[in-house]
């Protein structure tokens, strides 16, 4: 999406940087959160003729807490880690 590697993400790219992507998600989403909200609106769009107390909110999914935002740069490159699949200490594999 970004048009680079995990890994090149997590060489280049700063905690600064990370935190306004997080913003700019919240402000504009994409990606499966906000197929699974147009989704929603369809769903609701069938539902409200039959129901005055149906919400869009009622067909989204709730996959966790979409608010928390890690800050610390060693829990950034850890997730990023983990995406790559390396273990999340930041330790190689065996092998």
């Amino acid at each position: 999406m970004l048009g680079r590697t995990v890994a090149e993400l997590d060489e280049g790219m700063s905690s600064a940087e990370y935190a306004e992507w997080m913003a700019l998600l919240r402000v504009e989403p994409w990606g499966q959160y906000r197929a699974d909200f147009q989704a929603a609106i369809g769903a609701w769009a069938s539902a409200a003729p039959w129901s005055s107390q149906v919400k869009v909110s009622d067909f989204v999914p709730e996959y966790g807490d979409r608010t928390a935002t890690p800050t610390d740069p060693a829990k950034i490159r850890a997730f990023f880690r983990a995406l790559s699949g390396g273990k999340p200490d930041g330790q190689p594999e065996p092998g």
